[in-house]
């Protein structure tokens, strides 16, 4: 299995590196860019980012960002020739439409900023493809967003990616399981006599799972809260210490304001 998974990592850098240098990149930019993108790490050779890539090369980066996203597994489950499951996969599907959801919302709230809804699109899908999946790179001034697409970039650089994947953030498998309990949890409060177990992928989650998982989120709130709290005396606005702190939770990089 450790294997397959190399494997994996390493077939899909190799595929982000040649197409690269087929976008017109040389072969050394090439290779760092596409390690920089497999490990999710956003750090590029040129203080501005990917800006004065080919719109080619920027579309190859937010792809295969996006890619890395994905829980390993479910490659693993393409190799093994059981893709009937690998697509079936819950995480895979709650990954996917907050991916298109959040570029479709960015896009609308967007397109009259920019010259033309192409340079728009592109923008909007590199952006969260790089947010969501906690890289980091950019390709131009993110501050020009307006408030509601920044709070979904909030919302994108904590919950982050896949688990499995090489992405920072409290990943989506935990989310899921979060929503569905507290879904539970209200159906109980309407329902006091009924009993319904939480599932994830098709399987039933053990209550000890759950409840771990939900402190996990527990903390991740309250430390957010307490350093947000410290970065303040910081002589930042109030908005320069949220950017900052989430932006440091997700392991992200990219901050608005600063």
């Amino acid at each position: 299995t450790l294997l397959y998974l190399y494997g994996i990592y390493i077939f899909l850098t190799l595929c982000e590196t040649l197409l690269l240098m087929f976008g017109g990149l040389d072969l050394f930019s090439s290779i760092l860019t596409s390690f920089s993108t497999a490990g999710t790490g956003g750090f590029s050779l040129l203080n501005s980012s990917l800006a004065t890539c080919s719109t080619f090369n920027k579309y190859v980066v937010a792809i295969f960002m996006f890619l890395f996203g994905v829980n390993f597994n479910v490659y693993f489950l393409i190799l093994m020739k059981d893709v009937k499951s690998a697509l079936k996969s819950e995480e895979l599907k709650t990954y996917f439409f907050l991916f298109v959801f959040s570029v479709l919302f960015i896009f609308i709230n967007t397109y009259s900023m920019f010259s033309n809804i192409k340079e728009a699109f592109t923008e909007s899908f590199f952006h969260v493809s790089s947010i969501m999946t906690s890289t980091g790179f950019s390709i131009g001034d993110i501050n020009i967003f307006p408030t509601s697409c920044r709070v979904l970039f909030l919302c994108l650089m904590l919950i982050s990616a896949c688990a499995g994947s090489t992405c920072g953030g409290f990943k989506i498998a935990r989310l899921i399981i979060v929503v569905k309990t507290i879904k539970r949890e209200l159906l109980k409060a309407i329902h006091p006599n009924c009993v319904r177990s939480i599932t994830f992928e098709g399987k039933k989650v053990e209550e000890d799972t759950v409840r771990s998982t939900c402190t996990y989120m527990l903390l991740y709130a309250i430390f957010i809260i307490v350093i947000l709290f410290i970065v303040s005396f910081d002589k930042v606005t109030f908005s320069q210490a949220v950017n900052s702190v989430f932006t440091t939770f997700g392991n992200v990089g990219l901050c608005f304001d600063i």
